[in-house]
């Protein structure tokens, strides 16, 4: 009996016994330059321990007049913050439901690591990571992207939260709102890096950037900004480029963008000024949901918001993209550092539904394919344009009507050729700078 009584007791105990030596383990503390952080151990699904720091803010929350405003340096604190959870989601529309999710306090990164070293000659490489979510969507939440598998590999990761949609790339010149404020949010992220990194035993003189679709592009826009210049000293883009025809707009496309919200929320705006104001005491749900609230039939709002060039003299903030891509690559204007890029088959498999699922969809994609390719080639207006895009298009869609039945691997790669050819011409701009820095 008692024999029996002390066998059914043994799981109790041997959890009791965890329990107790968890217990007796010293606190995870780092000191950081806002203040004192507290972390926690975990086990990775390969069974490794790591630590995990969660939810530090690197930036000041974008609320009240910082909203629409670039990112300011965060505040410290005087207790340890225990750093145990992850921050708040930016506001986006969750992508299975469609429901409003997030919060604007969102400026926060997590920090993971499998050790750290007590001596700076043991400092390891830094992998910052930048999500995609088509500049409206994701964050950098360790459900999704998670440090299991990259810290079987001796490295310290950082994942991020960046400002999405209209709240992160609004841009109204007229009244000083640049734009980009979204990839500005990602720049303070790398100073604060720059500045804290050595605590959790990462090498701030080894920090890699890599991210994915509008991460991926992202990440080619710091190597084009002066305001990313030597916060970083490689960079990874995963299947997406500053090239994209997705990837950017002119400050006069986002000004017609703003507007079009502002109907939408029924903002009586005569000017930029009224529409500012509107959009500064709207709620974020409202935001949200009249930038990507209902569905679009032409591919070109599948990014409703992009990152722009700024005109400086508009502007009294620090100005991170001076001119268009391809301007400041043809003109040598790019940080010269290791680059990776590539793209995966079939990955425009994510519009599928979309392009069965809305009547015009397809159709309508054809004809902005028509302008894109005419603006990749430099034959704007041009009957050879024409031509060729025809011919393009005739070689991906055919003639037949989408089903679940005609739809076929062309009609996904007449998408996916968006970032193809971003992809493409961001190897080909740079092979003539690279002749000459190998000479």
């Amino acid at each position: 009996m008692m024999a029996n009584y002390l066998a059914a007791l043994g799981p109790l105990i041997t959890v009791l016994q965890l329990l107790a030596a968890e217990s007796q383990k010293e606190d995870i503390i780092v000191t950081v330059r806002q203040g004192r952080l507290k972390g926690l151990r975990f086990e990775s699904v390969r069974g490794q321990e790591l630590l995990a720091f969660l939810g530090i803010p690197y930036a000041r929350p974008p609320v009240a007049e910082l909203r629409f405003k670039g990112p300011q340096p965060p505040e410290p604190w005087r207790d340890t913050r225990e750093a145990i959870v992850e921050g708040n989601v930016c506001p986006q529309r969750d992508m299975m439901s469609g429901a409003f999710m997030g919060d604007e306090n969102c400026l926060f990164l997590n920090v993971f690591t499998n050790k750290i070293p007590e001596c700076p000659e043991q400092l390891k490489a830094v992998m910052v990571w930048i999500h995609g979510g088509s500049y409206k969507g994701g964050s950098g939440t360790s459900m999704v992207y998670g440090p299991d598998h990259i810290l079987t590999e001796d490295v310290v990761l950082v994942t991020i939260n960046y400002r999405l949609g209209l709240l992160g790339f609004l841009s109204l010149c007229e009244v000083g709102v640049p734009g980009n404020n979204g990839l500005k949010d990602q720049v303070m992220a790398l100073r604060w890096v720059q500045n804290n990194i050595a605590q959790f035993g990462g090498d701030p003189n080894r920090v890699t950037i890599f991210g994915e679709s509008s991460g991926g592009a992202s990440v080619h826009y710091h190597l084009l900004s002066p305001m990313s210049k030597g916060l970083f000293h490689r960079a990874i883009a995963q299947s997406g480029s500053a090239l994209d025809p997705w990837a950017y707009a002119e400050p006069d496309f986002l000004r017609w963008k703003a507007f079009t919200v502002g109907e939408r929320m029924n903002c009586s705006a005569a000017g930029p000024h009224e529409l500012l104001r509107c959009l500064q005491e709207a709620g974020a749900n409202t935001i949200v949901q009249s930038t990507v609230g209902q569905v679009f039939s032409t591919s070109e709002t599948i990014v409703p918001l992009r990152p722009t060039r700024e005109d400086e003299s508009q502007s009294d903030e620090e100005v991170f993209l001076s001119g268009k891509p391809e301007d400041l690559i043809a003109s040598g204007k790019f940080h010269n550092v290791p680059y990776i890029t590539g793209v995966n088959s079939r990955e425009a498999i994510i519009y599928a539904e979309d392009m069965q699922s809305i009547p015009s969809f397809w159709e309508d994609s054809k004809q902005h394919m028509k302008s894109v390719i005419a603006d990749l080639l430099g034959m704007q207006n041009t009957s050879q344009a024409n031509e060729i895009a025809e011919m393009a298009l005739s070689y991906y869609a055919g003639d037949e009507i989408l089903t679940n039945k005609t739809l076929t691997g062309k009609h996904i790669d007449e998408c996916l050729m968006l970032t193809n050819w971003g992809i493409y011409s961001t190897q080909q701009s740079a092979l003539p700078w690279q002749k000459s820095l190998t000479k």
